[in-house]
């Protein structure tokens, strides 16, 4: 009789056999409409696992597989490295007030851990946020030290993805250095997501995006150490490459489009993305534009598993999953010639709109735009191009007139590589000086009398 004739069926098996019957008990990915995704065991809710967009029983999920955990050691290892290897773990601060749920991992479950979220705060949406002052904050400083001290000499490098979500009191840096600080004692990491505030904050953003490069491994850009010491070597290229190079930045919105809206008195984006969307899919094949992915990431489409929000843009975060669109300030402030480029490369690639409207999206306008009463004469002769030409030196005119000299004919086109501006109106204007376009359209949807524009009011619109 062979020597591993005594073994149990199951250990006859090799190995590879042995995972594709831990991947039917539940261990590892599930099928999800049609693709595959990881199961999200929520640690801090005890009655609660979630597979993306279907809940189900934590009870029953274990009952699939608890007992090839006790079996024998040889399925233990398998079992448990799939396990924590191809599913996702979040541990809750709240509302037990302990991180006890990580430090019980054995060494071979923290080596073989792939994905883990730390939420300290805000486990609803109306939780204060931390006070680093209080007795609260001491304890759980200590408690994530420790925590972070057992795991750090069993994580293998470059293996675990991090989400770790704390969120803040605005402006309180002292207690987010010390909450980052404790990330030094982890090996490097695959990924890593930081949440310090819910709301915006310009220094805990910063801070979380230093501590987010640091944790992957990558180093911070080196600046000199004289800001006037040296140019930037940008500037000592042709100004045909400079802004063909600018063409590859965030000067180029994701739909090509710019808004100037009576109601918001500012620049934004538009349009918000594929009506169709809703967070629910990816974008259609046949738009080809692919600029969904550029805006609202906390809106993750099904077939993803979501990690929370961890968008820059809405809060004080750094994520490598947030590919939203943000204006690329520095460009304008680095110097005049930047600036100059920087504006001449913004104008020139992208479509100008300003919206005459009430709504601040002419896709999708809201009921003030449905139900405005008709515009007067003495109302329309003010409208949104003399209240833009109003708005100071930012304003939208002043920008146009100034892209007139700088805008060679050669480059300027109608569409996304011409300046385009919408009134709503009737009618097509001739193109203006330079190459720039001007277009004069009525909305989608238009307001009572919103149509009725007379010859001279259009002319006074036009007339920038």
């Amino acid at each position: 009789m062979a020597p591993d004739s005594k073994l149990p069926g199951i250990l006859r098996l090799t190995p590879d056999i042995r995972r594709c019957i831990f991947v039917h008990a539940g261990l590892g990915l599930r099928p999800h409409y049609g693709g595959t995704a990881p199961v999200v065991y929520d640690l801090g809710h005890p009655a609660r696992c979630d597979t993306i967009k279907s809940p189900d029983n934590l009870e029953q999920e274990f009952q699939r597989f608890h007992g090839l955990l006790l079996s024998c050691r040889t399925i233990y290892a398998e079992a448990s490295t799939l396990l924590y290897s191809a599913n996702w773990f979040i541990v809750r601060y709240q509302p037990r007030r302990s991180l006890a749920a990580l430090r019980a991992l054995t060494p071979h479950a923290s080596g073989r851990h792939a994905s883990g979220c730390i939420v300290w705060e805000h486990e609803y949406d109306h939780d204060l946020p931390l006070d680093g002052s209080g007795p609260l904050s001491e304890a759980l400083l200590a408690e994530w030290h420790a925590t972070a001290a057992h795991l750090a000499p069993h994580i293998v490098a470059g293996q675990l993805e991090l989400t770790l979500v704390c969120d803040l009191c605005p402006d309180d840096v002292q207690t987010a250095r010390a909450v980052l600080g404790t990330l030094r004692l982890l090996p490097r990491l695959k990924d890593c997501h930081i949440r310090l505030c819910e709301t915006r904050d310009p220094r805990l953003r910063q801070l979380a995006q230093e501590a987010v490069l640091q944790a992957r491994g990558i180093a911070p850009s080196q600046f000199p150490a004289s800001p006037g010491a040296a140019r930037p070597r940008l500037v000592n290229l042709p100004r045909e490459l400079r802004l063909r190079i600018l063409e590859y930045t965030d000067l180029v919105t994701p739909f090509n489009e710019i808004t100037w809206s009576r109601a918001s008195r500012g620049y934004r984006i538009g349009p918000d993305g594929c009506p169709v969307l809703d967070g629910t899919g990816d974008c259609p094949p046949e738009f080809h534009h692919h600029g969904c992915q550029f805006l609202q990431c906390h809106q993750a489409p099904w077939p993803q598993p979501s990690i929370g929000c961890l968008c820059r843009l809405r809060h004080a975060a750094a994520s490598s999953r947030c590919k939203c669109w943000a204006p690329p300030t520095p460009l304008f402030l680095a110097c005049r010639t930047l600036h100059a480029d920087a504006t001449l490369t913004l104008y020139t690639r992208n479509r100008l709109v300003v919206i005459d409207s009430p709504s601040t999206n002419p896709y999708h306008p809201g009921r003030r735009a449905t139900t405005a009463t008709p515009p007067s004469p003495r109302a329309t002769s003010s409208s949104t191009s003399s209240r833009a030409r109003r708005s100071g030196t930012s304003g939208v005119w002043s920008r146009l007139r100034a892209l007139y000299a700088l805008v060679p004919a050669a480059r300027g086109a109608p569409g996304p590589a011409g300046v385009g501006g919408e009134v709503g109106g009737g009618g097509r204007a001739e193109p203006a000086r330079a190459g720039a376009a001007l277009v004069v359209a009525g909305g989608e949807y238009e307001p009572r009398g919103g149509a009725d524009m007379t010859r001279a009011q259009g002319k006074e619109v036009l007339a920038v």
